[in-house]
């Protein structure tokens, strides 16, 4: 019998489970094709770029200290892929997509194709704890990579990628030492929350919650205006974006002026050679924006305050500070004492946003299937947290938030939704 592997985990591996107490620590995908998959062949590339990383068919072990990532004797690909045939409607997708990976008990990651009148809609549900939004897209591509060419070779593999270091000291090593020295003692995470002004869930029927993933698409000549805007008056699009989802959370709330911590997602490869990182991993971090939101001005106002924001939350090392009690509470101290560190060392405001990125159309070539449509969304929030998330194809952005929600937090989410396009169409015109 050959020996069971095991992998190290590693800071954000764990910051993720710590996290239960905020959300689900899931992410899912969903990828919409004009024709059908060649299953047998879909199951071979997702069952050898899982072989690649191989922490996906691992169960998760707890440890005094430093957890690790135990494979799973005699795991085979049609324990966590499945097609469904005959319906592909979004409520029967969104119900697998709201479950949870018990992470000590089964592999880390999910499939589902449903199949519909000659067409398939590929979904997926993957632990966070593995990877961030980055590293799946990346690993999206080795599977599209892998099936494009299993097509033609059924015994085609990628030999030549090389999945390595995972861990967060990878960051400081590639720092020159002054800098390094000077990220390594950042002991301070950032202000704690001045204000518990958040998203106005309804108080009602806490008890009686449902897992949503709400949707809103931003059609492609609108963001592409955007862009126009944003370039003529020296506007980043993530600032304009950050700035519209704060607005229009405040304008659910019935004061002239409502004043947010916006937590914003920041990926730390930004630090690191190529922007890579040598293993598929998680490497995000965050750093907090204040935003005042006064009703009585333009959304042009809160963009420009956003920017000054930004530009002084991003400093030396954005993203660091707090990063060096993390990595003392997790390499010294039992893992359940760890959890009480992070608590103290990472603050967690009530309102997120998330921007995954483009999803590159090239790179999720599966043979010759056309991507009709594809998004990728965050963990699922519990009350009082909300985050926003989104993605972009082809100049389409699917904003999505996925919340524990009642009736009366669907509708809220949708009023959200439509205030977002109020700022949009007035940035748009503009």
């Amino acid at each position: 019998m050959s020996e069971v592997k095991e992998y190290p985990s590693y800071l954000w591996d764990n910051m993720q489970r710590f996290m239960a107490d905020y959300n689900d620590h899931m992410v899912h995908f969903v990828a919409k094709f004009d024709k059908t998959l060649d299953i047998e062949s879909f199951k071979l590339a997702l069952s050898r770029a899982i072989d690649i990383a191989p922490i996906l068919k691992c169960r998760f072990v707890i440890k005094f200290s430093n957890p690790v990532w135990r494979e799973i004797a005699g795991f085979r690909i049609d324990d966590v892929f499945e097609l469904v045939e005959g319906d592909d409607s979004w409520e029967t997708i969104e119900k697998f997509l709201v479950g949870i990976i018990d992470e000590e008990k089964e592999a880390q990651v999910k499939f589902k194709v449903y199949r519909k009148d000659g067409k398939d809609t590929f979904a997926m549900l993957i632990n966070h704890m593995t990877f961030d939004g980055q590293a799946i897209k990346e690993w999206l591509g080795i599977v599209a990579k892998l099936y494009t060419n299993i097509l033609t070779d059924k015994n085609y593999n990628i030999t030549d990628y090389e999945n390595g270091d995972r861990s967060f000291e990878q960051l400081f090593q590639a720092l020159p030492v002054k800098d390094r020295i000077k990220a390594s003692t950042m002991f301070s995470y950032g202000k704690k929350n001045s204000d518990k002004i958040g998203f106005p869930y309804s108080k009602k029927n806490r008890y009686g919650l449902t897992p949503k993933i709400m949707k809103y698409k931003l059609p492609a000549e609108d963001f592409i205006k955007i862009k126009t805007v944003a370039k003529r008056n020296d506007m980043t699009l993530n600032d304009m974006i950050m700035s519209v989802w704060s607005r229009s959370v405040a304008d659910l709330i019935p004061m002239e002026k409502v004043p947010l911590q916006i937590d914003c997602i920041l990926d730390l490869r930004r630090y690191m050679p190529d922007n890579r990182t040598k293993g598929l991993t998680n490497f995000v971090t965050k750093i907090v924006c204040d935003v005042d939101n006064y009703k009585t001005e333009s959304i042009f106002s809160t963009i420009a305050q956003v920017n000054q924001n930004m530009e002084a939350a991003k400093g030396d090392y954005p993203g660091l500070g707090g990063l060096p009690q993390l990595r003392f509470g997790y390499k010294v101290l039992p893992h359940k004492m760890a959890r009480a560190v992070v608590r103290k060392a990472f603050n967690n405001p009530l309102v997120a946003i998330s921007n995954i990125g483009i999803l590159d159309e090239k790179t999720l070539t599966f043979g010759d299937l056309y991507l009709e449509d594809a998004f990728m969304t965050g963990s699922i929030k519990k009350a009082p947290y909300i985050q926003l998330a989104l993605t972009t194809l082809r100049n389409e952005i699917t904003f999505t938030i996925a919340l524990y929600a009642n009736d009366e937090d669907i509708e809220t989410t949708k009023k959200c939704f439509a205030h977002m396009q109020k700022y949009f169409d007035i940035i748009k015109n503009a």
